[in-house]
């Protein structure tokens, strides 16, 4: 992915081969952190946000040669010079040091103050949840539990681990609650208005009497496919109930369509986000996963890292914890939402909107 480290390393090296010569060490946003806080510069870097380079060993927790190879062509020192600018791999468990003496002498904190390995947004949210969490704000986020033997050989999703190293796949749809917001917006809403949206939901029965909206204003990688649209089908003018109900069925069935290959038999989906709050949408996520939906109060990175660090105090106590069931009890859970038996049968029967869909955006994508 291009905004995947080994990209921009790649890059930054042929932009500017001297500069990239002459540096010691290429962190992650999160160990440059650590790095501050505990005034070393050398300090590793966690399994989850190794991930984000495209350079580890998924099944190792290693750099990986083979990798590591192929982005230093051609760039100072070869794979031997980018190889020693890694930081090393460790745990997200892992205590890396001590506040460094500039935070204690201007800032007060306690000399025993201990810093944590760290690590990114998403393996941060992730340690809240035992199970697969579906994100729906601006773009849409799957981020689903696995054996760490599952894997997307489509490439449209990421292997990652979490901040426990737990292991999960992490698939990211750019045209999520943004292209909503769009279609509300054409027709005059403002912003905050759900009124007209949630009585276009409760009005319009699931599969949205045939019709369908697609709609990829930006290029997109879950799955990659080219930017497109609107299309309408089954209906010529703007209408919208039509288009609302449309767009939303719509992205949230490429969401599960490109996800079931690995989604794991859970009973459960947790939710999170600004849609969380729409009783319609809800009721269409339960219906085309198929699954009791949790929606979840707000939590996200900023509680996970929290947490992490909770957790790692305790440890370092030596006190016997369970880091999924330590984790999971801060994130307060709403009563879980079923699916309508009426609705499934007509998204997933044979001849289902879901069916119809996949062959329908298969057209438009060729």
């Amino acid at each position: 992915p291009l905004r995947f480290s080994a990209f921009g390393i790649r890059k930054t090296g042929q932009d500017y081969p001297q500069q990239y010569e002459n540096t010691l060490i290429i962190p992650q946003i999160s160990s440059l952190i650590s790095a501050v806080l505990t005034g070393d510069p050398t300090v590793p870097l966690d399994f989850g946000n190794a991930c984000g380079t495209s350079l580890m060993d998924y099944k190792k927790k290693q750099w990986s040669p083979a990798l590591i190879n192929a982005v230093s062509q051609e760039l100072p020192g070869a794979e031997k010079g980018l190889a020693e600018k890694l930081p090393v791999l460790k745990s997200g468990k892992t205590l890396v040091g001590k506040i460094s003496n500039y935070f204690i002498k201007k800032f007060g904190f306690n000399p025993n103050c201990a810093i944590g390995i760290g690590s990114g947004d998403n393996p941060q949210t992730k340690i809240l949840i035992k199970g697969s969490l579906l994100s729906l704000g601006t773009s849409f986020v799957n981020m689903v539990e696995t054996n760490g033997l599952t894997f997307d050989m489509e490439g449209s999703t990421n292997a990652m681990y979490d901040a426990f190293d737990h292991p999960f796949m992490f698939g990211c749809r750019t045209n999520g609650a943004l292209r909503w917001d769009d279609i509300r917006q054409t027709f005059g809403m403002k912003k905050e208005d759900y009124v007209h949206s949630e009585k276009a939901l409760n009005d319009t029965p699931p599969g949205n009497k045939g019709r369908m909206l697609l709609w990829q204003a930006e290029k997109e990688s879950f799955p990659v496919s080219e930017s497109f649209g609107p299309i309408r089908i089954g209906y010529d003018n703007k209408d919208f109930a039509a288009d609302f109900v449309g767009i939303v069925e719509s992205t949230l069935a490429d969401v599960y369509l490109h996800s079931k290959s690995f989604m794991q038999n859970d009973d459960t989906l947790y939710v999170t986000g600004g849609a969380t709050e729409s009783p319609g949408i809800m009721a269409k996520v339960a219906a085309i996963w198929n699954r009791n939906i949790i929606p979840l109060e707000k939590g996200g990175a900023a509680l996970g890292a929290a947490v992490s660090g909770a957790y790692m105090a305790l440890c370092a106590e030596k006190t016997n914890v369970n880091d999924k069931e330590f984790a999971s009890s801060f994130l307060k859970k709403r009563d879980p939402i079923k699916p309508n038996p009426e609705y499934v049968k007509i998204y997933h029967d044979a001849d289902g909107f879901l069916k119809k869909y996949n062959d329908v955006k298969a057209e438009v994508i060729a």
